[in-house]
């Protein structure tokens, strides 16, 4: 970066919004839209940066040299480019370079059939890093403070290309379609019900059958288990989400996103995972 490149102040964290944040004019639909036309543009983006070395190894470079530990690092992150996110997040931690309340975390709802993932994501949010997920669709976005904004698109044959802005304009836009769709996401620590039910097999199985609606002998019968037994993880689960009846259960489910990632792990088509085998800060 030059000298004479231009600067905005760093904004605030997400409990705070930027001045002037207009949430009816920033629909996620409408900002992805505007993304597409304002930032997706070869003309006015630098890939060299990222290509010279790994995405992660990238963002805490740039971090480092925007003026941490002051400045915040926010990540939205689809289940292509988790893994890369949640490396980045622990690079940044286990160096201590930024405090873990100025990392923030935006992760795909779908991104937690994986027990992989749940673990990493878990363990980014004990570390003090603010974790949420989203169920709706994301480009893949990171900020740096308010000064370098990195969007990685898939191109048509599958690969994916990290693209490098510094305009404080373009980057302010990305800040703002953040913050929209963090206060759009659910904590991972208002999550820990579904995370229950989703590291238990039999829980995920007895939980689709209450989504579907099916009769507890006939599900029963499929789990190959009693129907005290079926009975016993419909009330544990019942338990688990904090609900007295089982259509507060289906409420329930459906609001967390629970039916939708159960039906994920039983097709056994989860998302992206990360790797088991990345080092923990």
């Amino acid at each position: 970066m030059t000298a004479t490149e231009m600067r905005s102040p760093a904004t605030g964290s997400p409990a705070t919004p930027p001045l002037g944040f207009n949430d009816s004019l920033l629909t996620p639909e409408a900002a992805l839209d505007s993304l597409s036309v304002s930032l997706l543009d070869a003309e006015s983006a630098d890939t060299a940066e990222v290509v010279s070395m790994g995405l992660p190894e990238f963002v805490v470079a740039e971090a480092r040299a925007n003026g941490l530990p002051v400045s915040p690092v926010r990540i939205c992150a689809s289940p292509d480019s988790l893994a890369d996110a949640v490396a980045a997040m622990r690079l940044l931690r286990r160096g201590q370079d930024t405090p873990a309340t100025n990392l923030t975390l935006t992760a795909a709802h779908a991104t937690l059939a994986v027990p992989a993932n749940r673990r990493a994501l878990t363990g980014l949010a004990e570390d003090g890093v603010r974790v949420r997920t989203c169920q709706e669709v994301m480009p893949d976005m990171i900020t740096l403070g308010s000064t370098v904004g990195v969007v990685t698109v898939k191109d048509i044959d599958g690969t994916r290309r990290a693209r490098v802005f510094r305009s404080p304009h373009k980057v302010d836009h990305m800040l703002r379609w953040q913050f929209s769709q963090w206060y759009r996401s659910a904590a991972l620590e208002e999550l820990r019900d579904v995370l229950d039910i989703l590291d238990n097999p039999m829980r995920v199985e007895v939980m689709a059958h209450l989504s579907a609606g099916t009769k507890d002998e006939v599900a029963a019968r499929g789990l190959n288990v009693s129907v005290r037994t079926y009975h016993r993880h419909v009330a544990a689960i019942m338990s688990t989400l904090g609900v007295h009846a089982r259509f507060a259960a289906g409420m329930r489910a459906q609001q967390t996103g629970l039916s939708a990632l159960c039906s994920m792990v039983r097709k056994g088509r989860p998302p992206t995972q990360t790797s088991p085998d990345a080092p923990r800060p």
